[in-house]
């Protein structure tokens, strides 16, 4: 019903309605295949042959644009995995699709019906599995252009008569330009429960998005129902489910569909179950294309170990419970009696010291080992046990990968005793200004922000609602691997992190703190932004916050960069150690968003939220 006309143009030769409706039997209910939110399917007969007919709800413009894309589509895709375009019609404000009729109807009426279930032996699963692998791989690399489906789901995959795949509705599919590596949208589409994080995240759509659809697809097909990422299964979501499964190293032919639970292909499936795992991994960047998939399906090629799945943290939990209690004795033999040589920070508060507890202190039914800690000793009579108190509230219930980790404390007498993870690195700002500190690398200084920046994203959201009051470079703390922690929580504040507050007492000083805060005591989540700011600023430049050395009118730091940030020439505030060893459009994308941070107007400054976005966007 479709030639090609002169100079590669589509001639489209469309079906009469008269004839569609005669089908159909004028779209009797008898004849409906399907229904959704946009169309529905009959079953249709047309010169002896059995077809389906997609018949759209409403006649808008962008419907006929819409149906003019999937004819375009289809026309140009031939493979034994996509369903065929027969031809279309658009007459009398009506628009529809005709198909190949696929007889067995779509994967998700057998994965909703226990009974239809039962039918799909393991070999008519992995048939399944393997069909739509070819089909993807065939649309991401050996298709003309290379094609997103962008809504694979268990409603959008047919089985023919022997049970094969075929993918369907390509209504919102779109062509990837082969020199990007993904595409933008402003509106939302697809299906919730099937979109990946990147699109929630930055609107980001790639072949990586059908990845981790497919990915879903697996595990629903070897679980045995559909389970969209908003629902539950056993309390909790499914992907999740199985993630943990895995991780614990339980018996993955436990959580299988009982049709397959006694099949002998158990390796399989477990491989299967892997290969699902690899393909929902958060970061996109980490799952396997199309063509890892197929040779990981079809040959024993040995498989990575999967990291986290989309949506999932590292760590699932926001509070932390059983905080330890330690006896100052126990700190005391840690420290060597709190000895000088054990210091390793030193603040109005007391002394930080290195000190080392045995696991068997820490958990009693662990075997015997030596770990180190971070024991903070407030001055004995001094008045900071509100401080202390609000360290063991906040980081005892809160829990996020780049927070510090409060192992434990203790209160006895005049000691006020805090016992954190040691951090091999020490702080942000021993890296950045000690004199015998290796400059850091541009890729280093990028994820320090991002890891600090994830901290305060994570205070500042719904749940959390916490303004930490206190971010520099001194209480952002760094791992072996420079992952970055953020310390220090004597004087946060609970939220509501989106409305300014007064704060009448000990309002903060110094080159961190937001000029609203320090002038006037008005507090909200936006003067962390302007401190975070601040610290992006030393990471570019690689100067104090406070430096006398500089003209008066320039000791602070905002204050000499501002002028020089909004100069043309940006780029020459950067730190002369990087060497120009830096991406230009990155370097200035942060200088840039510094900017923003340090707005003097506080509803001029983005959220951390964005902040986080934009970095991790680099």
């Amino acid at each position: 019903m479709i030639r090609r006309g002169g100079a590669g143009s589509v001639q489209q030769f469309p079906y009469r309605l008269r004839d569609l409706k005669k089908a159909t039997n004028n779209f009797s209910d008898k004849n409906k295949l399907g229904s959704g939110g946009s169309a529905d399917v009959y079953r249709g007969q047309i010169n002896g042959k059995i077809v389906a007919i997609k018949k759209l709800h409403g006649s808008s413009v962008q419907q006929l644009v819409d149906i003019g894309k999937e004819v375009q589509m289809l026309h140009s895709l031939k493979h034994e995995n996509i369903v065929k375009l027969l031809g279309f019609c658009s007459e009398d404000g009506q628009y529809l699709l005709v198909y190949e009729y696929v007889q067995n109807g779509n994967l998700a009426t057998y994965l909703n019906d226990e009974s239809k279930c039962k039918k799909l032996n393991w070999g008519m699963r992995f048939n399944i599995i393997n069909g739509i692998a070819r089909g993807l791989f065939y649309l991401h690399h050996d298709s003309k252009d290379s094609v997103i489906h962008r809504d694979l789901k268990p409603e959008n995959v047919l089985l023919d008569e022997n049970h094969n795949a075929k993918i369907a509705d390509f209504g919102i599919s779109r062509i990837l330009d082969k020199n990007k590596t993904h595409n933008t949208t402003r509106s939302g589409s697809g299906t919730p429960g099937y979109l990946a994080p990147e699109f929630w995240n930055l609107q980001h759509y790639s072949p990586k998005s059908d990845i981790y659809n497919f990915g879903l697809l697996i595990l629903e097909i070897i679980v045995g129902c559909t389970t969209p990422r908003y629902s539950k299964r056993n309390g909790q979501i499914l992907s999740h489910v199985v993630w943990h499964q895995w991780k614990n190293n339980n018996p993955l032919i436990h959580i299988t569909d009982m049709s397959v639970r006694e099949d002998l292909s158990r390796d399989q499936i477990k491989r299967c179950i892997l290969i699902g795992l690899l393909c929902i991994q958060n970061d996109h960047n980490k799952r396997p294309d199309m063509k890892d998939v197929l040779q990981m399906l079809n040959t024993n090629i040995l498989l990575p170990a999967p990291n986290l799945p989309g949506f999932l943290h590292e760590e699932t939990s926001r509070t932390r419970p059983n905080l330890k209690k330690f006896s100052s004795n126990d700190l005391k033999t840690a420290t060597r009696k709190f000895h000088p040589d054990n210091v390793i920070g030193v603040g109005g508060f007391g002394y930080v010291y290195k000190g080392w507890l045995d696991e068997q202190t820490l958990a009693p039914s662990k075997p015997s080992s030596r770990m180190a800690v971070a024991v903070k000793r407030l001055k004995h009579g001094f008045k900071g046990h509100k401080e202390w108190q609000r360290e063991v509230d906040y980081l005892g219930r809160l829990h996020h990968p780049n927070l510090i980790k409060l192992i434990g404390h203790c209160s006895e007498g005049d000691d006020r005793i805090l016992v954190y993870e040691f951090m091999p690195r020490s702080s942000l700002n021993k890296h950045l200004f000690s004199r015998d500190a290796q400059p850091l690398s541009w890729e280093i200084r990028l994820k320090v922000a991002i890891g600090a920046a994830k901290a305060l994203s994570f205070l500042h959201d719904a749940e959390s609602q916490v303004i930490h009051r206190s971010v520099t470079a001194t209480t952002i703390l760094l791992g072996s691997d420079y992952n970055a922690k953020l310390a220090a929580f004597g004087l946060a504040k609970a939220g509501p992190t989106g409305d300014e507050t007064h704060v009448s007492a000990r309002v903060m000083r110094g080159p961190y703190v937001a000029p609203e805060y320090k002038a006037a005591g008005r507090l909200s989540a936006k003067a962390d932004v302007y401190s975070f700011g601040v610290v992006l600023l030393e990471l570019l430049t690689g100067q104090r916050a406070m430096d006398n050395s500089r003209i008066e009118i320039e000791r602070n730091l905002v204050d000499w960069a501002r002028p020089r940030l909004s100069d043309e020439n940006k780029l020459y505030i950067m730190d002369s150690r990087l060497e120009d060893q830096y991406p230009k459009k990155e370097a200035l994308a942060v200088s840039n968003l510094a900017l923003l941070c340090i707005s003097y107007e506080p509803k001029l400054r983005p959220k951390m939220s964005e902040v986080l976005k934009k970095l991790e966007q680099l």
